[in-house]
């Protein structure tokens, strides 16, 4: 690789364009290859950009998408709670509405491991199998009362999803078992800033992202020994290789419950202001 390729690589950006479904505009990037169309899921607050060197592994051979979720980038500011069904039923909505097709490979870090999570378990007809990176767990927020004492400033943030984390951890505890899906977990090692994550919580992360895998039968666990919290940009190489292994497979995949054409109850409309 030459010098100024590089310097390419350092600055560029994942090109985006805006779709607008009803009153509410998301920002997304997509590759035009054929194929199982891969769908990568942010961490919360998390922008496309974070996906870049995953990007740049995959857009060659693969169908891949991702967006900004509302508030992030180029979206539009969240006119509904942020909760994880919510965050669902607008994904599905985008991928719908672009003509996406399933089944997907969904990708999810952190808090957006709730909503690949919370997508597969109501509609893993949908789904050809989930890839949680350093996925929040119910455990994780179960043994930590931080989110119990912040208070958001207005009230387009308390809509926000940082803040509707005890709601969508209800939806997730209510919500039908995870299916019998390929399922590959991985995470990472390294400690990272404390003001963000303690070290101490960092082993036990591990162990509640271990128990995470076993929620299929097909689950996988995997360490990347060279990552902390984001293993899609401090151990890219392995993450999009996993992501290779688990788009490529061929395997049928039985539902051991009756898949429900019902859909759980959100909301999807404007907020009218008086």
């Amino acid at each position: 690789m030459t010098d100024l390729n590089v310097v390419y690589e350092r600055f560029e950006k994942i090109k985006t364009q805006t779709i607008c479904i009803e009153t509410q505009t998301y920002e997304y990037a997509i590759t035009e290859n054929n194929g199982i169309s891969v769908i990568l899921i942010n961490g919360a607050g998390g922008p496309i950009d974070g996906w870049m060197k995953i990007w740049r592994l995959l857009r060659e051979k693969h169908h891949v998408f991702c967006y900004n979720r509302p508030g992030i980038g180029q979206s539009s500011a969240p006119i509904n709670p942020q909760t994880g069904l919510q965050m669902v039923a607008e994904l599905q909505a985008i991928l719908h509405a672009l003509e996406i097709k399933p089944p997907y490979v969904l990708v999810g870090h952190s808090l957006g491991g709730f909503i690949a999570e919370l997508f597969a378990r109501h509609y893993p007809e949908e789904v050809k199998s989930v890839v949680l990176l350093e996925s929040s767990t119910i455990d994780d927020v179960l043994s930590s009362g931080k989110r119990k004492n912040k208070k958001p400033k207005n009230a387009t943030q308390a809509l926000t999803e940082v803040f509707q984390v005890n709601e969508t951890i209800a939806q997730l505890q209510i919500a039908p078992s995870f299916p019998a899906l390929p399922l590959t977990v991985v995470a990472g090692t390294h400690p990272v800033a404390k003001h963000f994550m303690p070290t101490k919580h960092v082993f036990s992360r591990i162990e509640h992202l271990r128990k995470a895998s076993q929620l299929s039968p097909h689950g996988k666990f995997i360490i990347a020994h060279h990552s902390g919290h984001f293993p899609q940009l401090s151990d890219s190489k392995l993450v999009a290789e996993v992501i290779r292994e688990v788009s490529d497979t061929k395997q049928e995949v039985r539902f051991d419950r009756e898949v429900s054409d019902t859909k759980p109850e959100v909301q999807f409309e404007t907020n009218t202001k008086t």
